[in-house]
């Protein structure tokens, strides 16, 4: 994973997002691209939902991609 620049955050460790780790089912293992702080970042989270309607499906997609350039964190559970 490391030749392709992909790194673990363990829960626990210092460099896993404070906030995140409040949460009830946060994840053990976060895998991030590149090297980031989560410090200071705007992060948005996107939870599933049972019925998820084309229109709101679209939605989303739109929302994240415009999101991308203003390298806004997107946490998606589902």
């Amino acid at each position: 994973m490391e030749a392709l620049g992909i790194h673990c955050l363990f829960f626990g460790i210092p460099e896993y997002p404070l906030a995140l780790s409040y949460c009830a089912d946060a994840p053990l293992v976060l895998y991030v691209k590149r090297p980031f702080s989560f410090k200071d970042r705007v992060i948005v989270s996107k939870v599933g939902t049972r019925q998820n309607t084309p229109h709101f499906r679209v939605f989303c997609e739109e929302l994240i991609e415009k999101l991308i350039p203003l390298f806004v964190l997107v946490w998606q559970k589902e």
